[in-house]
């Protein structure tokens, strides 16, 4: 497993979102079967139905470490802000809305080294067999 997620280089936003690109998820033996190299061979040999599909971004036949890329980035193009105060007698009230566009979001809620907590709503959407999802890998829930 990779601890890396977020990268600083010169030229590019900082910091930008690193790590391999997705093409869904497998949805049976034969789609693995399919997903292989100019020689043939399985690009990800280990996978089985629900493992995500990772995408060969060098083109070299393998998926490996040098296939990781840009994958997004948390710098907002635009940040913006809404402050509303109003009072009447002796009763006030007072409203502040912000947010930001153009950015993306590294959701790093779930925990694996914990084995009873909340999980997030998208797991109701995962994937539970064929056909299901092509989102959402399914969780691993017993450890």
């Amino acid at each position: 497993m990779l601890d890396e997620v977020s990268r600083a280089e010169n030229g590019k936003v900082y910091p930008y979102f690193y790590g391999r690109k997705t093409a869904g998820i497998f949805q049976n033996q034969a789609q693995i079967d399919a997903y292989v190299n100019k020689d043939g061979e399985k690009l990800q040999p280990n996978a089985q139905p629900g493992d995500v599909i990772f995408v060969d971004i060098n083109g070299d036949g393998k998926i490996d470490n040098e296939d990781r890329t840009k994958i997004g980035k948390g710098t907002p193009d635009w940040t913006y802000g809404l402050n509303f105060q109003a009072s009447w007698k002796d009763v006030d009230f007072s409203m502040l809305i912000s947010g930001t566009i153009g950015n993306n979001i590294f959701d790093a809620t779930r925990r694996l080294d914990l084995r009873y907590v909340n999980l997030p709503s998208e797991i109701m959407d995962r994937w539970h067999g064929e056909g299901t999802s092509n989102k959402n890998a399914p969780f691993l829930l017993e450890q």
